[in-house]
């Protein structure tokens, strides 16, 4: 369980969209709502140290600051990270490495010097718990498809970006929306449906036709190495 009640104490005081609190939820309706506050308690809770280190783990590469306001997204990453970091949950394994030019499959030497993990079933578990309920329950579910469907609305600090990232079938995607110059969103909602309607556009006709028993194993047309081997093709 986690509160989610305004933040009264320290000098970063966040705010939940239209200051909207539940008081004591679990980090599962706190995920498909997208409340800031509890964020920010989780972060604190953690540490700085460890949430920065679960970033690295999954290939987030971009300079991240030590502070709350990084579960808020003040720190700048790429899309590239962001979707090969869903990726690496997508397919069980972390870190995954995007590349435009497929590999050749690695041979037995190659899987047993390879540097990527593999997360334990219960933490697997968990987190596909956690990037259903926003699609299954909340700010994502204009994303639901007709398959399992799992992923993440967001927007950075001053709504300077809007953004969906998540995964079904054997895609992985990550769209984003905002202006070239980096001033805030003038629309933030309208914003945010507009790109979970272009998230809608490019899954349905790529994801719902395909068998349900296909790994996922792509970032766009982004493949990462070594998990696409046995997947089906239509």
């Amino acid at each position: 369980m986690i509160d989610d009640s305004p933040i009264t104490t320290g000098g970063y005081r966040p705010k939940n969209s239209g200051e909207r609190y539940r008081g004591e939820i679990t980090l599962k309706q706190a995920f498909a709502r997208s409340s800031n506050v509890a964020a920010v308690k989780l972060y604190q809770k953690l540490g700085g140290d460890a949430v920065i280190k679960a970033a690295r783990d999954l290939g987030i590469k971009s300079p991240l600051s030590d502070d709350p306001s990084l579960a808020l997204g003040t720190s700048g990453v790429t899309l590239i990270e962001l979707t090969s970091a869903f990726a690496a949950v997508a397919a069980k394994h972390y870190p995954v490495s995007p590349h435009g030019i497929p590999k050749d499959e690695p041979g037995i030497l190659g899987k047993l010097l390879s540097s990527q993990r593999t997360f334990g079933s219960g933490t697997h578990d968990m987190l596909l718990e956690l990037l259903a309920a926003p699609i299954n329950e909340g700010t994502g579910h204009a994303a639901a498809l007709r398959v399992d469907a799992f992923g993440k609305t967001g927007t950075s600090q001053d709504s300077r970006d809007a953004l969906f990232i998540g995964f079904a079938g054997d895609l992985v995607v990550g769209v984003w929306v905002g202006n070239d110059d980096n001033t805030p969103l003038r629309e933030s909602m309208a914003a945010m449906s507009l790109l979970k309607s272009g998230a809608i556009s490019w899954q349905r006709p790529s994801v719902e036709q395909r068998p349900s028993t296909s790994k996922a194993c792509q970032i766009g047309h982004w493949q990462p190495v070594g998990y696409c081997a046995d997947r089906t093709r239509q």
